[in-house]
């Protein structure tokens, strides 16, 4: 991970194998949930599936580690897409601000809070592991 801030284009063969396999993963239950029919994401189940495989020791932790810290570290390339948008979406961006910007901010305190609260009892449960 170091090699890749001091230079972008260092490249980390287990890193990208780990990606992929997290993408597998995503298309697999994605795959899945369209067969079964179920009207839902795949990114909430693969994520269930994911977290029950680790808590559950199915699937060590360093199998997808790098994996994520990578794709964690171009997550910021997700958000050019929505900027695009809203810059050619001016006039809708005019129209309706405050919901908009209702569920912008719900939104985003939603996740930040949702988020603290999964790493804290992360921490705890590995924290009791440990001792």
């Amino acid at each position: 991970m170091r090699s890749l801030l001091k230079n972008p284009l260092a490249f980390d063969l287990r890193a990208l194998w780990q990606s992929l396999l997290l993408v597998l993963v995503f298309v697999g239950v994605s795959q899945i949930l369209q067969w079964s029919g179920v009207g839902a994401g795949a990114a909430p189940f693969g994520f269930l599936l994911m977290l029950l495989a680790l808590v559950c020791r199915i699937v060590p932790l360093s199998v997808f580690e790098r994996g994520a810290r990578w794709l964690l570290a171009q997550s910021a390339l997700f958000f050019i897409p929505p900027v695009v948008s809203i810059a050619r979406q001016r006039d809708v961006l005019q129209a309706d601000w405050l919901p908009l910007l209702i569920v912008v901010v719900g939104g985003t305190v939603l996740t930040a809070v949702m988020t603290a609260l999964s790493v804290e009892t992360a921490c705890r449960i590995l924290t009791r592991r440990r001792a």
